[in-house]
């Protein structure tokens, strides 16, 4: 051992005692010390020092601040662990306290109390002698040390494995990586004890959740039983991510999906936000990370991230104008369909592209070859550029590939969800909204209920399912508890936004009465599918045109200034075409039934059939639009074909349903019948004359439709 430090050692003044041990994951190494945690009186002891010690990520990371490879998880259902956690380990039993199993934890730098950083480079590594005992001691600054005992006679490290791992709190935390509900648990039941609440920092705001139920649960004895009450934690910490240079924190991401890896599979929200072994999901957290760092048209509450469920329609708060899923399709359409189903606009989606196809896709609209030699330069040797695929990448490239993205699709793909004219609105309103909605210090329910729509993760399911508990239960108890107020609070707030939104939405056109046509018009264009056809749409125009790099953004804004142009355009019988895609209005011309995303080719034609209206041209060639208006029209009649065959598919089904009837039994009926309801849409929505859609009907032959029945791309 040789001693680094010449100066005195610092002083440390938390520490945790156990066993300690090493493994590999693929975050990198893992040091780590076994050890409890305590309930109990206050008290200076360092098991129960780690219980006060112990930090949910949310207390540690400010959401404004956080990118999302930071994200962790973030989200804590507070009224679960109010009812079912602390009653469980305050519950008496004949065999003593009840058992939590381990809490794992990582020791993690912080240049601040909400700051991440990084930890010193090793200062000291000597062996210590203290008393009859020696230990091998390494230690990096005032951050954090470690010792492990040391046999003196064997010149080795102990087989007995016993450690200490001290810290100073202003450098270092531990923040709870798995099992942050046992740790809130434990947190709630000892700052309600020892009157911990006021020094919880940001913590403090989530204590009307559990102060009335743990002294509710309080005994006589308790204080006496919760002595008694010793929880295991794991400590963790990453040896070789020191200095500069070093990201403990992206570490501590990867790590949080290998150990959740073969537990309860996380959502396919949290999948995204987490995993890097697919582009696909770097190129959406991308996304999310420009319209947190950048002054985006579209604020970041307007985008439900942290759905626990998997969901392929509108999201579900209400304050949401699109998804993390829908970002997902949207990206896949410009970078991973494939040429066949973006070039072609009446092609249903079939079957899954081959692999090879969507890879060379891939390489294509990122102009991989002008961004990396033909051979990429490793740290793992030499990477073939053209065996670049979403699965398959060097490391090395990520950055690039990033910024490559995000200088032309990304933008382009934020710049329609910005500026086309139903999503610029909503964020208008939301953004007003957000600047009323300042709630006093004193009202803990408003406070709750702002955060639900604005401060991202967790908290909306979290009432949300306080809610139907309550209701569940049947409203039990004399008052309404906070949590339930609060979703209250934000149901009247959902309210008073949906009637800002339709005000502004339909200007002078709004009366009370068309509130629920506009809602329906909301509901369809926050849908996937719908904003799947608009990034396709986006996607069929930029290689149309020839776009490349960060020219493609310029496409995103002729095509979203042509549908404006389009939607606040009026049809020669005066009808607004401001609600054409709503679907329980008279005479509708969205027809869609079933809006999967795989529907994103039908609304691609949708989308094309306002761009094209004479207001939308016009607008589209003054704002530079570089696809040649002939072959707009066009394309926007091919698709017509592919959007009428689906609804004389649909129509055949629905006849031949539980009849015995052939598919050429009901054929011609449903495309007299969907021929006509089209017709008449078309000339309410957008002028189309009569003359003109027989031409186009004559010319698309739609009595020879054929069945675009099969398996949707399981891919999309």
């Amino acid at each position: 051992m040789t001693n680094l430090d010449p100066v005195p050692p610092a002083e440390f003044h938390e520490r945790v005692e156990g066993t300690w041990g090493e493994f590999e994951t693929l975050s990198g190494r893992v040091s780590y010390i076994m050890t409890n945690a305590r309930l109990g009186a206050m008290g200076t002891d360092w098991e129960h020092r780690l219980t006060r010690k112990l930090r949910p990520v949310r207390e540690v990371l400010d959401v404004a601040d956080m990118n999302f490879g930071q994200l962790l998880q973030r989200d804590l259902d507070d009224h679960r662990v109010a009812t079912e956690l602390v009653p469980y380990l305050l519950r008496s039993a004949t065999t003593g306290p009840s058992f939590f199993p381990p809490i794992l934890a990582l020791l993690l730098p912080f240049d601040d109390p909400t700051t991440p950083g990084t930890f010193p480079e090793l200062s000291s590594d000597r062996l210590n002698t203290e008393g009859s005992m020696q230990y091998s001691e390494q230690c990096f600054a005032d951050a954090f040390r470690v010792q492990r005992l040391w046999n003196p006679d064997a010149d080795a490290l102990s087989l007995l494995r016993y450690g200490r791992l001290s810290w100073n709190d202003e450098h270092a935390k531990v923040v709870v990586l798995d099992g942050q509900h046992r740790a809130m648990a434990l947190l709630a039941i000892d700052r309600t004890m020892n009157g911990g609440w006021d020094d919880a920092g940001r913590g403090a705001r989530y204590r009307h959740f559990y102060e009335d139920r743990v002294e509710a649960a309080f005994g006589s004895d308790s204080g006496d039983t919760l002595r008694n009450v010793h929880v295991p934690v794991t400590v963790c910490w990453f040896p070789d991510l020191i200095g500069s240079g070093a990201s403990p924190h992206v570490a501590a991401r990867a790590l949080f999906v290998d150990v959740n890896r073969n537990a309860k599979a996380p959502s396919i929200d949290r999948v995204v936000l987490l995993s890097d072994d697919d582009l696909l999901n770097i190129f959406v957290r991308s996304l999310l990370n420009d319209l947190q760092t950048t002054n985006a048209d579209q604020p970041l509450a307007a985008i439900e991230y942290d759905n626990p469920t998997r969901r392929t329609g509108p999201p579900t708060k209400w304050s949401a104008i699109s998804s993390l899923q829908s970002f997902v399709q949207m990206v896949e359409r410009v970078l991973f369909l494939g040429e066949k189903y973006v070039d072609n606009v009446n092609l249903p989606v079939r079957g899954r592209p081959p692999e090879l196809t969507k890879d060379t896709f891939l390489r294509e609209q990122l102009d991989v070859a002008t961004l990396f030699p033909a051979s990429i330069v490793t740290s793992r040797g030499s990477f073939d550029r053209e065996e670049l695929s979403r699965f398959s990448f060097p490391r090395e490239a990520v950055d690039g590939l990033t910024e490559r993205f995000v200088e032309g699709w990304g933008r382009g793909l934020l710049h329609l969800l910005g500026n086309v004219l139903p999503y610029r609105v909503h964020a208008k309103v939301l953004s007003a909204l957000a600047e009323q909605w300042q709630p006093a210090d004193e009202s803990a329910v408003d406070a709750l209920a702002r955060e639900a729509v604005f401060e991202g993760v967790g908290m909306y399911w979290i009432l949300l399912n306080s809610f139907r508990r309550w209701t569940d239960d049947g409203a039990v108890g004399d008052s309404t508890p906070d949590v339930v107020k609060a979703w209250n609070h934000l149901t009247s707030k959902r309210d008073a936004f949906r009637q800002l939104r339709g005000t502004e939405y339909l200007s002078e056109e709004f009366a009370g009465d068309d509130i629920a046509a506009c809602d329906d018009f909301f509901s369809v264009v926050s849908t996937q599918a719908c904003q799947a056809g608009l990034a396709l749409t986006f996607a069929t125009l930029a290689r149309k045109s020839g776009a490349k790099g960060k020219e493609i953004v310029g496409v995103a804004r002729s095509l979203t200034t042509a549908i404006n142009a389009g939607l606040a355009g009026r049809s020669s019988s005066g009808r607004s075409r401001r609600l054409c895609l709503a679907q329980r209005v008279e005479h509708p011309f969205n027809r869609v039934r079933n809006m999967n995303p795989d529907r994103s080719v039908e609304f691609r034609y949708q989308w094309l059939e306002i761009a094209v209206t004479p207001e939308g041209l016009a607008a589209y060639a003054e704002a530079g639009g570089r696809v040649d208006p002939e072959l707009l029209l066009e394309l926007r009649d091919l698709a017509r074909t592919r959007y009428a065959t689906l609804l004389i598919d649909e129509r055949v089904q629905e006849a031949r349903r539980g009849r015995n009837l052939s598919r050429d039994d009901v054929l011609l009926a449903a495309t007299v019948e969907v021929t006509a309801a089209l017709r008449t849409a078309l000339s309410e929505w957008f002028s189309i004359g009569g003359s003109e859609f027989d031409k186009w009907a004559s010319d698309a032959d739609l009595s020879l439709a054929e069945s675009s029945d099969g398996e949707p791309d399981d891919d999309l």
